[in-house]
């Protein structure tokens, strides 16, 4: 779950390679996302996701990682941002099913 950018701002001339650093971890493990933030990445990509079809026939698997990931790292950013200032960019993803329901 997410991106590091650091150092200077991306020159678009140059690759960004050296720029970015790649971090991954379950948010929705206790104490996770909270680990994670600590880091103060600057852009975050959340890809939680259980599938439409696995998340209804496992409810609760799918609700703790679909919502569950998503508000422990909401609630971890907004615990960093506490102690001082932390805006990160958060970019999270889903699928159309996610948001059309069972419409075809």
């Amino acid at each position: 779950m997410g991106c590091d950018r650091y150092g200077k701002m991306f020159n678009r001339k140059r690759s960004i390679l050296g720029y970015v650093r790649l971090h991954t971890t379950d948010a929705s493990q206790d104490g996770r996302a909270a680990e994670f933030i600590k880091n103060r990445p600057d852009v975050i990509f959340h890809l939680a996701s259980i599938v439409s079809g696995e998340a209804e026939v496992e409810f609760e698997k799918g609700y703790r990682i679909n919502l569950g990931s998503t508000m422990n790292l909401l609630e971890a950013i907004r615990n960093e941002a506490a102690t001082s200032p932390y805006k990160p960019c958060l970019v999270c993803c889903g699928f159309r099913r996610a948001f059309a329901g069972c419409h075809r």
